[in-house]
């Protein structure tokens, strides 16, 4: 059984879940894995809208879905860290976790036409 760790909806329709088996969506009424990259273990699910969604996890994993793409900020990939939590409203990215070894809060601001620009 999938435990999940975070729901993300917007008003109600589609839904979004994150666990340790990876990251779910429903938009049609049926569950569907999200081909986002090899199973990780997802922490947290925050959005602003269907097309604009960030999911936060362990491996200090982090990414942004844009509607039509995922874009995976490899510059916090550590094996030993963990982003726990994720909060994203309007244009500002907040993040929580433990990289490097160090406790970390990333914060990122959105550059527009150029996407969301994250920053530890």
């Amino acid at each position: 059984h999938m435990m999940p760790y975070s729901l993300w909806t917007n008003k109600g329709f589609p839904l979004f879940t994150c666990s340790g088996w990876g990251l779910f969506s429903n938009k049609t009424g049926k569950w569907k894995k999200e081909p986002l990259i090899d199973s990780k273990f997802m922490n947290r699910i925050r959005g602003n809208a269907p097309n604009d969604i960030f999911v936060a996890g362990d491996y200090g994993f982090l990414a942004h879905w844009n509607g039509l793409t995922w874009k995976v900020y490899d510059e916090f990939s550590d094996n030993g860290g963990s982003i726990f939590r994720v909060a994203v409203k309007g244009n500002t990215i907040a993040a929580i976790g433990i990289l490097r070894g160090s406790a970390v809060a990333i914060i990122g601001k959105r550059q527009f036409n150029t996407g969301p620009v994250v920053n530890e």
